[in-house]
């Protein structure tokens, strides 16, 4: 499984979803992070998850 953060998680997903078959559509989780996945030709399922940080969560400082 892969996972992607993307910055324009709407466009991505109408983008995908019009060529690609959702195996779980748009959700956001527990820490407010909307999230899908999809499956790739060779069937690999790859999850895009939106790059910003929802307002709620914590912020990881630079280590």
């Amino acid at each position: 499984m892969f996972y992607l953060g993307v910055d324009d998680f709407d466009a991505v997903h109408d983008r995908i979803a019009a060529r690609a078959q959702i195996v779980k559509d748009s959700e956001t989780d527990h820490t407010g992070q909307r999230m899908f996945y999809f499956q790739d030709p060779d069937g690999y399922i790859v999850g895009i998850n939106d790059k910003k940080t929802p307002p709620s969560a914590p912020r990881r400082s630079a280590a």
